[in-house]
């Protein structure tokens, strides 16, 4: 998306960054990236992906590929690979499609995030617009998605699913606020479209004891961002 290309190149001083690709997928957005960065650092752990990732730019002197679970193992990836001023990426959704605990994946990223005083660039699908626009998109998209499963898919709770099974979770305005006051960094830039937001923020980072609840918990459960924190 353009508005993804025009946050990523508005990164001041991107040539002392690592850009880190959260789900980099087959490479979509690493072309923008090595055009800018000091070094890019591309995760992915889906076979299919990572095989086609690894074809396109797993010989380029700028990107290392890490064949990592996420949700598992972003710490432990990051601190092993050559990291220096991260600009962490989660582009086009990726953040709805993960496959695995969403939730310990947002844990090292904030974790990360807080030690290092990076960066982060997340872009979301609203789940507003899921029933139009998203339908439309995914229709779009059918020969690698696969076709929409109706019968599973719940536009009322942002989730997508097709016949294929895969899933991806679109989050309203409110979700995305609650992500963005758990992560606790600062705005740098943000763009709101009906169908999707990009936003940018960085540090300071501020330790923030809001729950992951209302950010995980499907638009329709009355669940008030503002009332809930962590046990822990």
């Amino acid at each position: 998306m353009e508005a993804e290309r025009f946050t990523i190149r508005s990164v001041r001083n991107p040539s002392h960054k690592t850009f880190v690709d959260l789900g980099a997928g087959y490479g979509r957005i690493i072309a923008d990236l090595v055009a800018i960065a000091r070094n890019v650092v591309a995760l992915e752990n889906n076979p299919g992906m990572l095989e086609e990732l690894l074809v396109n730019w797993g010989f380029h002197p700028k990107v290392t590929v890490v064949p990592e679970d996420i949700t598992a193992g972003l710490s432990q990836a990051v601190t092993d690979s050559d990291v220096r001023n991260p600009v962490f990426i989660s582009a086009q959704n990726s953040l709805g499609t993960v496959e695995g605990p969403t939730e310990g994946l947002l844990k090292q990223l904030r974790t990360q995030l807080h030690l290092r005083q990076g960066e982060l660039i997340l872009s979301l699908f609203r789940q507003e617009s899921l029933r139009t626009w998203g339908l439309r998109f995914y229709d779009g998209i059918s020969e690698m998605a696969g076709p929409v499963d109706l019968q599973k898919t719940d536009v009322e709770k942002g989730e997508f699913v097709s016949q294929t099974g895969y899933r991806s979770t679109w989050r309203n305005k409110q979700q995305i606020t609650a992500l963005v006051e758990y992560l606790g960094g600062q705005t740098i830039d943000e763009i709101w479209a009906p169908e999707f937001c990009v936003l940018h923020l960085g540090p300071p980072w501020r330790r923030s004891e809001l729950s992951l609840i209302p950010f995980l918990s499907p638009p329709d459960s009355g669940i008030e961002a503002m009332n809930l924190y962590e046990g822990c």
